[in-house]
């Protein structure tokens, strides 16, 4: 159980790493290049790009209402997602105004348009970045048989 603990904590670590560093644009371009559709990749860098909003936004509620004197922290687990309940409404009711407004500035930009997209990434696998993933994949490998 611990060995596949550590197991997830490492892909997780790995992936926050991964998305600390990489920007959007450079993100959306890998997974282009890779084949998929523009929707979809856009939709998968979309999701990424709004989960820490989300979770940003249900903090903020939740400090509100526990500033009104919601007490969250007492009771047993059936009486704590109860209280949880009423902070639904105002944390789908954010997500679907900042949903709205993505919305819109899409459309502003023309997103939907059918037109061949163009890129001012232009990057090249080359030998280098071979032997890195190479290398990193190796490091991947290894450390899964010794834990």
């Amino acid at each position: 159980a611990l060995a596949m603990a550590l197991r997830l904590n490492a892909l997780i670590f790995t992936g926050l790493i991964f998305l600390s560093v990489t920007r959007i644009e450079e993100f959306t371009y890998g997974l282009n290049k890779l084949g998929l559709p523009f929707r979809v990749s856009f939709a998968l860098t979309l999701a990424f790009r709004l989960v820490p909003s989300f979770i940003l936004s249900a903090q903020t509620t939740i400090q509100a209402q526990k500033s009104r004197g919601l007490d969250l922290e007492t009771g047993n687990l059936v009486q704590r997602i109860k209280k949880f309940i009423p902070l639904l409404i105002p944390i789908l009711a954010t997500s679907l105004r900042n949903a709205e407004l993505l919305a819109i500035a899409l459309e502003c930009k023309g997103f939907g348009i059918k037109k061949k997209r163009t890129s001012y990434l232009d990057y090249k696998f080359g030998r280098n970045d071979f032997l890195t993933l190479l290398t990193i994949f190796l490091l991947y490998f290894l450390l899964l048989k010794i834990f």
